[in-house]
């Protein structure tokens, strides 16, 4: 079926032309009027397919936004799991090294020096602040670690803090052994009454001067250690070397009666009565045996 109307009656004209055997010339060919015919008159009217798009629209539109829920979700999980294992391995390679230092510091160093402490502070502060630096997890990620890697450095400090005091104190009691070994020495050569209290003046200025490695319990106990060891060295050596009076003497002493605790006080008076009776016994078998002899 023809889309455009044709004027017959050139047609006719033209159509006998030809078939007389005329030819047809460029200015009989047809004038075809622009304006009928056109394709506008097959458009579908304004807003035919708004209803079916929006329909189309309204079914796909959570479908797409579920999807990008999930997406978003599936990113924020991978996102997580590559925070977590990074924080995992920071704080990790962080305990290992704040240990491992520790160690090899307490074993290559002294602890008790000040110096060498504040040095492994440093380090452990070094190490926690490059370890951040170096996470490049989410914000929340790297809060979480932070406090994480702030608890294990105050672990750190702590047993730092441990070992310091442990060797201070090792350090102090080394110092005062040493110490007190010269002041026993002295009143076993000479157990003066004079002698015993110069050299307990001289212990207690010892246990002063280490006093501030030990808490008060310890530094009274190195106290009464010092006078007791003094008093009772002055005391054997006059025992062992027979002067039973002095010995006697000395133990009536108040400051040497407050130097000894009650049972060193009973043990050494046992000792003395032990002695005399030892050397009196020995003193009459040594009279008897002279009368068996005839000696006068």
């Amino acid at each position: 079926m023809p889309l455009l109307p044709v004027d017959r009656s050139a047609n006719d004209t033209r159509g006998r032309k030809k078939l007389s055997g005329q030819s047809i010339s460029g200015g009989d060919a047809p004038v075809i009027n622009p304006g009928v015919g056109r394709t506008s008159q097959l458009k579908a009217p304004a807003g035919a397919f708004d209803s079916g798009l929006s329909q189309v629209t309204q079914e796909t539109a959570p479908l797409m936004a579920d999807t990008a829920s999930r997406l978003k979700v599936a990113e924020v999980k991978q996102q997580s799991r590559t925070d977590t294992i990074a924080r995992s391995s920071a704080i990790n390679k962080y305990q290992e090294g704040t240990a491992l230092e520790l160690q090899r510091m307490n074993d290559e160093e002294d602890f008790s020096d000040e110096e060498v402490a504040a040095k492994y502070g440093a380090f452990v502060s070094e190490q926690q602040k490059a370890l951040l630096e170096a996470h490049n997890g989410s914000e929340d990620s790297k809060a979480s670690l932070t406090v994480r890697l702030g608890q294990i450095q105050s672990e750190s400090i702590m047993k730092a803090s441990t070992l310091q005091t442990m060797a201070g104190k090792a350090s102090a009691k080394k110092m005062y052994d040493s110490g007190l070994a010269p002041l026993s020495l002295s009143v076993s050569k000479d157990p003066s009454a004079r002698n015993i209290d110069a050299q307990l003046f001289a212990a207690e200025t010892l246990v002063q001067d280490t006093a501030g490695a030990f808490d008060p319990e310890q530094e009274e106990s190195l106290r009464r250690e010092a006078r007791e060891d003094i008093a009772l060295t002055a005391f054997n050596t006059l025992v062992d070397a027979g002067k039973y009076e002095q010995a006697e003497a000395l133990m009536e002493n108040p400051t040497i009666m407050n130097a000894l605790s009650p049972e060193t006080r009973r043990g050494s008076t046992e000792k003395l009565r032990s002695s005399q009776k030892s050397k009196s016994t020995l003193l009459a078998k040594f009279h008897q045996a002279e009368l068996i002899l005839g000696r006068p």
